[in-house]
């Protein structure tokens, strides 16, 4: 009880400064076009497919590397919905219902995964440089806080 409120804690600090604009009101509309490119560019076949044989070649659990494809979907159509508060009170619902599964076992791993996915993010070598950068921290800290999500909403913590 004590480790969620903690991570529920660092969530929300995590969102208002990686996610809002200066006034701390609204999401960061250049955060959310970032976001929106970032989508559009790693759901390109070749790049999803790089990305996904970076994070097979990680030491990641083989029922956890056998979702990879469906989590990087998932994530990239939450990181695509994402516009406006509206759609933020159903992000937290989509992480629990379409990440988390329901707490199915082996969801502990996730965080990792995600963690992982952010690492393996900056090695993606089909991206072009200008375009990684732009995109690359709008990107990771959407797998921030859905790691921190994961760890909050999760029983297993």
């Amino acid at each position: 009880r004590y480790q969620r409120r903690v991570h529920g804690e660092r969530l929300g600090r995590e969102m208002m400064e990686r996610w809002t604009s200066p006034s701390r009101l609204l999401i960061d509309p250049r955060f959310l076009e970032s976001l929106r490119t970032a989508s559009e560019v790693l759901k390109t076949p070749v790049v999803a497919a790089e990305y996904s044989r970076l994070l097979s070649s990680e030491q990641i659990d083989r029922s956890l590397a056998a979702r990879l494809p469906g989590l990087l979907k998932t994530v990239l159509r939450l990181a695509a919905r994402l516009h406006s508060v509206k759609e933020l009170r159903t992000f937290f619902v989509d992480v629990v219902e379409k990440i988390t599964d329901g707490d199915r076992p082996g969801v502990g791993d996730l965080g990792l995964l995600l963690e992982r996915m952010e690492q393996c993010y900056w090695q993606l070598t089909l991206v072009g440089s200008p375009t990684r950068e732009s995109i690359g921290n709008s990107w990771t800290a959407l797998l921030v806080v859905l790691r921190l999500a994961v760890q909050t909403f999760t029983r297993s913590t």
